[in-house]
């Protein structure tokens, strides 16, 4: 048996929505939010009603309410930060994934979802020019990026140590290094206390004034340490835009047998740029990578893989 639903016009409400998308991209905003913390909590802070509300006003009052406190990052001239501007074509993609409303989490749930994202995996590592053979997560960002790959490293070096964290968990595991920059971004070292690692297990290495990691003074600490070890590094500063050795790093991986992990947040997008994949010469050979999709890619928020 089928059924066949009956045509339905656009609500009010979306009417309203789309309306104002339009015109918010095509006339210039404020590159600066115009109120502040208490006025913002007065304006969203509405009671909660008894009963329902028209659509229509509920998106009116979403507007009101949050145009005071927008960042101009999707106008021309915003230079703070590393963030994205949305990309248009992104921004129509995305409001069909609104629509559509599909469940992504498995094949039977949304067929073209997973098929989407099969052939989306097979061309970020084609524009990244990385193993073809390795698997791509969608994540929120490359804090969850990191998370996943780092979890990823974990599990692996204590399984190299002969230790099943599946089966044993981190009690009674030999304890891991993590070799990373005195000037890492603040979010790997999060990443690593959310996954068990405590400040024992971080070994810290000097960089230069570019925020570059001194593959000697890491050589000479991998080397003094036995047990797992992970190496984290960097693709693109974010202050500088530098970049590690990752050639070096990889031999001193190879040779201590320690998985290498690439905070790529924004850097990594070199490696599609002809002129300056360069920079990034041998990063292909880490074990995982972490990176963002709305800052060059200009994907809409959130959006790492």
């Amino acid at each position: 048996m089928t059924y066949q639903n009956a045509p339905r016009a656009p609500t009010p409400e979306q009417m309203l929505a789309a309306d104002y998308a339009l015109s918010f991209r095509a006339s210039p905003r404020s590159l600066h939010p115009t109120a502040g913390t208490e006025e913002l909590r007065r304006l969203f802070g509405l009671p909660l009603p008894e009963a329902g509300r028209d659509g229509r006003e509920v998106i009116k009052d979403l507007i009101r309410a949050a145009e005071p406190g927008l960042v101009g990052n999707t106008q021309g001239g915003f230079f703070a930060w590393v963030m994205g501007g949305s990309h248009p074509t992104g921004v129509a993609a995305d409001w069909l994934t609104s629509v559509w409303g599909q469940n992504a989490a498995i094949f039977q749930t949304s067929p073209a979802a997973a098929i989407a994202e099969e052939v989306s995996a097979n061309w970020i590592l084609d524009l990244l020019d990385l193993p073809r053979a390795s698997s791509v997560g969608f994540t929120t960002g490359a804090t969850m990026g990191g998370f996943i790959a780092l979890a990823a490293a974990r599990n692996e070096v204590l399984r190299w140590a002969g230790c099943d964290f599946e089966k044993e968990g981190l009690q009674g595991a030999p304890p891991i290094s993590v070799f990373i920059s005195d000037d890492a971004h603040a979010s790997n070292t999060a990443v690593l206390h959310y996954l068990g690692f405590g400040a024992r297990n971080l070994v810290p290495i000097t960089t230069d004034g570019q925020g570059v990691m001194d593959t000697c003074e890491l050589a000479a600490a991998m080397s003094s340490r036995a047990g797992p070890q992970i190496v984290l590094c960097q693709a693109g500063h974010i202050n500088s835009g530098a970049f590690d050795d990752f050639a070096e790093i990889a031999d001193l991986a190879d040779r201590n047998g320690a998985w290498m992990h690439v905070d790529g947040a924004f850097g990594l997008w070199s490696r599609a740029v002809p002129e300056m994949k360069r920079l990034a010469a041998g990063v292909e050979r880490a074990h995982s990578w972490a990176v963002d999709g709305h800052k060059w890619l200009q994907i809409p928020y959130d959006s790492g893989f």
